[in-house]
């Protein structure tokens, strides 16, 4: 199992521009830094499996993450965040996968483009 990150060193990550996520050989999370928590309204726990993070059907997002750790080639991979709350969007996040010292570490940026927002609004308006 991977290390954790000292205090030291996600106080540094916390100040990055990206989110970086730590994940485990079995894809639980064990590191976020606040650049998610910014992202999504709400901190990631240490502890949480990335699929039950994710929203709708996360079978693919998964299977590219675990393909990364099998392999070791790095994979952009989208990631769409269930909502902490009802009344707020799901977020879409860009990320690029690469393993390093037996995790998985996910890079993303936020989905900049209000069009994913404006889609799920449609939507949600539609469904009344």
């Amino acid at each position: 199992m991977p290390r954790q990150v000292d205090h030291g060193a996600s106080a540094l990550l916390d100040e990055l521009d990206v989110g970086v996520l730590l994940l485990s050989r079995d894809m639980v999370v064990t590191y976020a830094n606040a650049r998610w928590a910014g992202w999504l309204g709400h901190t990631i726990q240490g502890g949480e499996s990335i699929e039950s993070l994710l929203e709708g059907s996360a079978i693919a997002t998964v299977a590219t993450l675990r393909a990364v750790m099998a392999d070791g080639v790095a994979r952009s991979v989208p990631l769409v965040f269930q909502s902490g709350q009802a009344d707020h969007l799901a977020r879409r996040i860009e990320g690029v996968a690469r393993r390093f010292n037996g995790a998985v570490i996910v890079e993303g940026r936020a989905e900049e483009d209000d069009r994913f927002g404006m889609h799920d609004i449609a939507r949600r308006l539609a469904e009344v």
